[in-house]
């Protein structure tokens, strides 16, 4: 969910923001969507990334050790 909500966030004020600097881009669109796209999957593979290794690793502990040992 918190993904989700940042990438749309960020999507959003990345086209405002370039369609406002668009006057400095020679050549380019401001809004191009094969570049958001490549972007945001870019950085949902990240996020999952930095989320699956400690979820594995926490998955490994034994939930009876862990409350015995507190």
């Amino acid at each position: 969910m918190a993904l989700a909500v940042g990438l749309a966030a960020g999507v959003l004020l990345s086209a405002g923001t370039g369609w406002l600097l668009g006057r400095f881009l020679y050549g380019l669109s401001p809004v191009d969507p094969l570049s958001y796209a490549i972007v945001a999957a870019i950085l949902t593979a990240a996020a999952i990334g930095a989320t699956y290794v400690p979820a594995r690793r926490a998955l490994r502990v034994d939930p009876v050790l862990t409350l015995h040992a507190e």
